[in-house]
């Protein structure tokens, strides 16, 4: 999309076996894109005033009283927790969700980007404390203010929805569908912080949209925090910007500088251009085995020089 209009799509696949096409309003599971509403809401919440990006996090949550641990640091991934999300559900199986908000978090932030899903899960803790909302009722709210009709939490799927919905991978010969993929988020209900939203390539494009226009939140403090970040990273420490990877991660290519992304681990990706006012978004159901599989960065990475090409 550039200025708001689509100039390049494109489908491949069916729904399900009675062979339905997949089109721009099929909805998939976004898996870690979800962190991009999450931040989102915590901007807007920041707006309003009812919290702020700098704050403690102690703030909100009595578990980080001993932690100099800000909101930003969760957002950026500098805390550094050190823990599998993965050990912890074997460990404490449906008490998971009550156990790992109760995690002693790191006392002080970290000088390098550290990967993890718990930050984002808190995050999505913090939203609850600050609203007195379920966290999938808060987010509802949020996708009917910004008209994303075809964006929902599990929770609220609805039969046309599940008609609708791609399958997010095979599991034991069957269709997995209906329910978020990842494990964590659905200890909790369905929905975290980190995962558990599912949307269609047109309302994923809007998305887009609503950051470069926004819509919601504060104009200056977006230009500023995001949108004109001049970015810090490496290619061994890549940027994180309030939610959103500066460029395409452990590449060097300039092409993809001025860019903002996020993919998930079923393979979607949104990405934004400010400067060109243009939005890439993909929603696929091809859910790729291994957090490092070069295969992800190498589609990652030729998708968005495409686009810049455009």
């Amino acid at each position: 999309m550039s200025n708001g209009e689509v100039i390049l799509e494109a489908y491949s696949g069916v729904l399900h076996k009675n062979e339905t096409p997949v089109d721009h309003n099929s909805i998939y599971d976004l898996a870690s894109v979800t962190k991009l509403y999450t931040v989102f809401s915590i901007i807007k919440l920041q707006n309003e005033r009812r919290l702020d990006i700098d704050d403690r996090v102690s703030k909100y949550l009595k578990t980080f009283r001993y932690s100099e641990l800000t909101i930003r640091d969760l957002i950026c991934h500098r805390a550094n927790f050190g823990i599998r999300l993965s050990l912890f559900r074997k460990r404490y199986g449906s008490s998971f969700a009550k156990e790992i908000v109760n995690y002693n978090p790191p006392e002080k932030r970290s000088d390098f980007v550290h990967y993890e899903n718990i930050t984002y899960i808190y995050l999505g803790e913090i939203i609850k404390a600050v609203t007195k909302l379920n966290l999938q009722d808060y987010i509802k709210e949020l996708l009917d203010d910004l008209k994303l009709e075809n964006t929902k939490t599990h929770k609220n799927l609805n039969k046309i929805d599940i008609t609708n919905l791609a399958p997010t991978e095979i599991i034991k010969n069957i269709p997995f569908k209906d329910d978020t993929h990842d494990e964590s988020a659905r200890l909790f209900g369905g929905f975290a912080g980190n995962a558990g939203l599912f949307s269609s390539a047109s309302d994923l494009n809007k998305f887009g949209r609503i950051w470069i226009d926004n819509i919601l939140i504060n104009k200056d403090f977006l230009i500023k925090e995001v949108l004109s970040h001049q970015g810090s990273g490496t290619q061994k420490n890549s940027s994180i910007c309030l939610g959103w990877w500066e460029g395409v991660p452990n590449t060097e290519n300039i092409l993809t500088r001025g860019i903002y992304s996020h993919t998930g681990f079923t393979g979607c990706l949104l990405a934004i251009n400010p400067k060109r006012n243009s939005v890439l978004s993909l929603v696929c159901n091809r859910t790729i085995l291994g957090r490092q599989n070069q295969v992800h960065r190498n589609m990652w990475r030729d998708l968005t020089e495409l686009w810049i090409n455009l």
